[in-house]
């Protein structure tokens, strides 16, 4: 021990010193090269919560958010992720992609994927990140997840049809109304035309801007029938087949209507409807117009008929003038009792309400027929609805 202390002044031998040198530095170098070994391993997850989407509507363009987490400390750069989707209805895959993706330290990476025009059902999303395991981590039971993604869509359907005279006549314009209704998941994405058919041929097609689910709107067009007998009126809504539904095949509904022709009921004597009366039944039936001759005798038959034409005035014979007198007022009757004199009277509500009666008439049976000659095109315009 005194040799020692000797060889360095303070008690140690030189050897020494450097073997101690040679342990320390050791230690340095092994401490650097277990470094590593005791680093943190890289770890991502994505789960079914970490799956978002919108606009999953049947005829849009959908959006799938995938959000991957990397819970380390360790920058993961160009990770690949496959992704697939599958038809539940089907069993087939209708779009699948590979991509890479740069996942940052303790940061949530989002992955948008586009689906343009899905179709309406129910669809397998599978996602699988880092699928061939070129990155080590500390978990990799938690890189794949499988989520059902639901397509929505609107259904259209014509609910009722109505109409402002359910009884029309010939040349009567009316109003159909339909009542249109969205019976589907979702809002219509676009507005859409509802077509009104007389048959097979189109009327009109009117515009609804939009309809979201459970609501519905009414729409109407203007009908003028030239025809008589019965009629099938067809609604067909989406009339251009612009939205895809859940059912297209309730978007059209059919109603049967009878039009009937306007009828008209002429008073008239024997001679009044020898000189001018049968020529004008001849001129409405031409006109599509049912035109029939009653009777003094059996007028009170006909006295609450919508439409009545009276040929001749307040002193014309076999009882026609007698109901002349119960029509018009006192000066109309004095006016046709003025020589010359000859008109035609419109006159409402007398015997019935919403009633029309038209005399025809003139101081004598020649101004009578006179009346109806200039007259007759110009009642039609009184008569027709």
């Amino acid at each position: 021990m005194l040799l020692l202390r000797e060889a360095d002044g303070r008690g140690r031998d030189p050897e020494e010193i450097e073997d101690m040198k040679k342990i320390f530095l050791f230690f340095i170098i092994l401490s650097i090269l277990l470094i590593p070994l005791h680093c943190e391993l890289p770890d991502l997850e994505i789960t079914e919560d970490n799956i978002k989407y919108e606009n999953l509507v049947s005829g849009m363009t959908g959006k799938i958010y995938v959000n991957i987490e990397n819970k380390s400390d360790v920058d993961l750069y160009t990770v690949p992720m496959k992704y697939a989707l599958k038809d539940l209805g089907t069993n087939v895959i209708v779009y699948q992609d590979e991509i890479t993706k740069d996942c940052l330290a303790n940061w949530t990476t989002t992955v948008t994927i586009y689906w343009g025009n899905p179709t309406y059902g129910n669809y397998l999303f599978t996602v699988i990140v880092d699928p061939d395991n070129t990155i080590e981590e500390s978990d990799e039971t938690n890189n794949a997840v499988e989520k059902i993604l639901h397509v929505s869509a609107s259904d259209l359907t014509v609910t009722d049809i109505t109409f402002s005279n359910p009884t029309p006549k010939i040349d009567e314009e009316i109003r159909i109304i339909a009542e249109v209704k969205n019976i589907g998941e979702a809002s219509t994405i676009k507005s859409f035309k509802v077509g009104f058919y007389e048959g097979e041929s189109l009327l009109s097609e009117e515009e609804i801007e939009k309809l979201d689910p459970g609501a519905f709107k009414s729409v109407f067009t203007y009908w003028t029938p030239k025809l008589e007998g019965e009629m099938d009126i067809i609604v067909k809504v989406d009339n251009r087949e612009e939205i895809e539904e859940t059912d297209e095949e309730n978007n059209s509904v059919t109603h049967s209507i009878t039009v009937e022709k306007l009828k008209v009921f002429i008073l008239s004597n024997a001679i009044d409807w020898g000189l001018q009366g049968e020529a004008l039944k001849v001129f409405l039936e031409s006109n599509r117009i049912d035109a029939q001759r009653i009777f003094p005798s059996n007028f009170d038959s006909y006295k609450n008929e919508a439409i009545i034409i009276i040929l001749g005035g307040p002193d014309a014979y076999s009882g026609v003038g007698y109901i002349v007198t119960q029509v018009l007022d006192g000066s109309s009757i004095n006016y046709l009792r003025t020589e010359g004199a000859y008109n035609v009277f419109l006159e409402r509500d007398i015997f019935t309400a919403k009633q029309l009666i038209i005399v025809m008439a003139g101081n004598d049976r020649d101004l009578t027929a006179k009346a109806v000659v200039e007259n007759k095109n110009l009642i039609l315009d009184y008569i027709k609805p």
